[in-house]
C-alpha cells in the first residue's frame, strides 16, 4: 500500500534524513550532502529558508518503507521581492517509483492550490542559496560537486509534467587548457588591433595575459586577495555587494541577505577555503565583485557518506590545504559594474592563482543559463559543459499564467529569448 505522511515526530524526521542517504549510497557518482549540515536543516530547521518561511516535509511509504520525500511551502519574502506568487518543493528524492514521486509531487501542488499560490517550482535550494538547487537532466555520468545535487536519470519522467523553469550549467575548466585553433583566431584579430608585434601564439599564459590587460583591465580596479582577518571590513563590504548586484529583475530567485546572514555565510565560508582561492575586485576600495572557489570535495565526502565528523575530516584536511580539483560557488558583480565584464578577468586570474598552489582544474557551478555575459565567457575562453540542472515548474490547478507571473520583473529576459531562438530558426 502507498501513502504520504506530513512529518511531525523526531522518528519521521530521522526517517525523511536518512533516505537520502540510503538512496546515494546506491549510486556510485551521487556524493550526499554534508551530514551535519543537512541534520542543521532539516533536524533543526537552520537554514535562512525555513527560518523565515511556513514549510512542511512528507514522506512517502510503500508497504511501511520509506520510498520517496519532499518539503515544500512558500517563501513569502522572495514573492514579495520578485513580486510574485510561487509555491516552492525542495529536499526531494525518491526511489524509482513513479506512483511515489506522484503522489508527493501532488501533495505539494495540492497545498499550493488551496493555499492560493499559483505556480509551484523546485526542487529549489533548501537554504535560499545556489546549494543543491535542480534536478540533474545533463550529465549523469560524473559525480556532483560539493554542494551540488545528484540525482539518477528516472527522476526525468518524475516531472515530465513541468514546464523548465530555469537551467543552471556546470563547466569545468582545465587550467593547463590551450586555446583551440577557432578561438584562437578570434583573439588574434583582437590582438593584432591593439598589439601588432606580439608573436607569442603559441604560449597561451602569454596570449590570456595581454588578453586580460587589454579586455578585462581597468586604470581604476584592482583584483585582489581578501584579508579574512578583518573580519568586519568583509562582512560589510559583502553585505553591501550583495545588495548591488540582485536586482529584482534578475532571474534568479535569490534576494540580499541581512548582516547576521552574511556572517554566518562568510563564517562558514572561510573554514573551507583560504584567501588564495578567492578574488576581490574594487575601485578606490570599494568592493564591487568577488568570485570564490572551495576544494572540491565530494569524493571524500561520498567515501564517508556524508559524515564527516569526527574521522571524515581528517581525511580532508590535506586536500582542503592542498587541493587538485575545486568549484567556484560564488560570483558576485555590482550591476552598476556588469558591463565591464570582470567575470572574464576572475576567471583569467584564478587560472593563474590556483595553478600556483597546485589546482588543475575548476568546476563552475551553478551558472545561469540566462546570464548571456558568462555564457560568452565559458565559451570565449573554452570551458566545457558538463552538466545541466533544471528547476521546474507548473501553474498550480493548470491557470494560464503570463511570463511576468512567472518570472517577475525577469519576464523580459525569456521574450528576448524567445525572440532569438525565433531569429536563430528563420
Amino acid at each position: 500500500m502507498l501513502k504520504v505522511e506530513q512529518v511531525k515526530t523526531a522518528k519521521q524526521l530521522k526517517e525523511f534524513l536518512k533516505l537520502h542517504y540510503t538512496l546515494s549510497s546506491k549510486h556510485g557518482k551521487w556524493s550526499p550532502m554534508i551530514y551535519e549540515e543537512a541534520k542543521k536543516v532539516i533536524l533543526k530547521g537552520e537554514s535562512i529558508l525555513f527560518k523565515k518561511n511556513e514549510h512542511y516535509l512528507f514522506l512517502a511509504k510503500r508497504d511501511g518503507k520509506t520510498v520517496g520525500r519532499i518539503c515544500f511551502g512558500a517563501d513569502k519574502l522572495m514573492n514579495e521581492y520578485k513580486n510574485v506568487n510561487h509555491a516552492f518543493f525542495t529536499l526531494f528524492d525518491c526511489e524509482d517509483d513513479i506512483e511515489a514521486a506522484e503522489l508527493l509531487i501532488n501533495t505539494a501542488e495540492k497545498w499550493a492550490e488551496e493555499n492560493g499560490y499559483d505556480y509551484l517550482k523546485g526542487p529549489i535550494s533548501p537554504t535560499n542559496g545556489d546549494d543543491n538547487r535542480g534536478v540533474l537532466t545533463e550529465g549523469f555520468d560524473r559525480m556532483n560537486a560539493i554542494l551540488n545535487n545528484y540525482n539518477p536519470d528516472y527522476y526525468l519522467k518524475f516531472f515530465e509534467e513541468f514546464d523548465s523553469y530555469l537551467e543552471y550549467y556546470a563547466f569545468e575548466y582545465d587550467l593547463y587548457s590551450k586555446l583551440d585553433g577557432k578561438k584562437l583566431d578570434v583573439i588574434k584579430k583582437l590582438l593584432n588591433k591593439y598589439n601588432p608585434d606580439f608573436k607569442d601564439y603559441d604560449d597561451t599564459e602569454k596570449v590570456l595575459d595581454l588578453t586580460y590587460s587589454i579586455m578585462f583591465n581597468k586604470d581604476d580596479m584592482i583584483i585582489k586577495t581578501p584579508n579574512f582577518k578583518d573580519k568586519k571590513k568583509l562582512y560589510n563590504d559583502v553585505e553591501v555587494l550583495f545588495k548591488e548586484s540582485m536586482p529584482k529583475n534578475w532571474e534568479e530567485d535569490l534576494f540580499p541577505p541581512d548582516h547576521e546572514e552574511v556572517k554566518e555565510m562568510i563564517d562558514n565560508f572561510i573554514a573551507f577555503t583560504s584567501p588564495e582561492m578567492v578574488q576581490f575586485a574594487c575601485i578606490n576600495d570599494k568592493l564591487i565583485g568577488f568570485a570564490a572557489t572551495i576544494p572540491e570535495l565530494a569524493e571524500d565526502i561520498k567515501k564517508v557518506n556524508g559524515r564527516i565528523f569526527p574521522f571524515g575530516w581528517i581525511r580532508m584536511i590535506k586536500k582542503m590545504k592542498k587541493p587538485e580539483k575545486v568549484r567556484a560557488v560564488l560570483l558576485f558583480i555590482s550591476s552598476e559594474y556588469s558591463n565591464l565584464a570582470i567575470s572574464g578577468a576572475f576567471i583569467i586570474n584564478l587560472r593563474k592563482k590556483l595553478r600556483k598552489i597546485g589546482v588543475r582544474e575548476i568546476e563552475f557551478s551553478t551558472i545561469s543559463s540566462k546570464n548571456r555575459q558568462m555564457m560568452n565567457i565559458t565559451d570565449f575562453l573554452g570551458l566545457n559543459k558538463i552538466k545541466t540542472y533544471t528547476i521546474y515548474g507548473k501553474p498550480v490547478n493548470n491557470k494560464e499564467l503570463d511570463l511576468k507571473e512567472i518570472y517577475g520583473e525577469a519576464y523580459k529576459k525569456f521574450i528576448k529569448d524567445k525572440k532569438r531562438k525565433e531569429r536563430i530558426k528563420k
